[in-house]
């Protein structure tokens, strides 16, 4: 099982700036497997489906996305004890940082993973 955390802030004054890139991938990918992300837990919105065969559980955190570190922290704790794997592969955020993440490059606190969420990613 695949957890896909697309990161945004919540309400209708923030749905159509880029700090939503993050809900409007979720959203996109949900509209195109009929997943409906509407769940409450771990302070998200959450649909599980399938997405190309692989069963995916996606998830909005609705916490503004500063603080999105808690929600996806307890959301990696609950499908990591679940299935027993967690990967990281990237987050959709501004220009070229959509590629992945990266620790201490940006200019934003933003660009970067929560503190202690998860291990630096290689440099390549």
């Amino acid at each position: 099982m695949r957890l896909i955390v697309g990161l945004g802030n919540p309400g209708p004054q923030y749905e159509w700036t880029p700090h939503n890139l993050g809900f409007l991938a979720v959203d996109g990918l949900a509209e195109r497997a009929g997943i409906r992300v509407t769940r409450p837990e771990a302070k998200s919105y959450v649909g599980r489906g399938k997405v190309a065969g692989q069963e995916v559980v996606l998830a909005k955190p609705q916490t503004m996305m500063n603080l999105s570190g808690a929600a996806v922290r307890e959301l990696l704790e609950r499908y990591h004890r679940q299935h027993g794997e967690t990967r990281r592969q990237g987050h959709a955020g501004r220009g070229d940082r959509a590629r992945g993440l990266r620790r201490g490059h940006g200019d934003r606190v933003g660009d970067r993973p929560a503190p202690g969420l998860l291990p630096d990613p290689p440099h390549h």
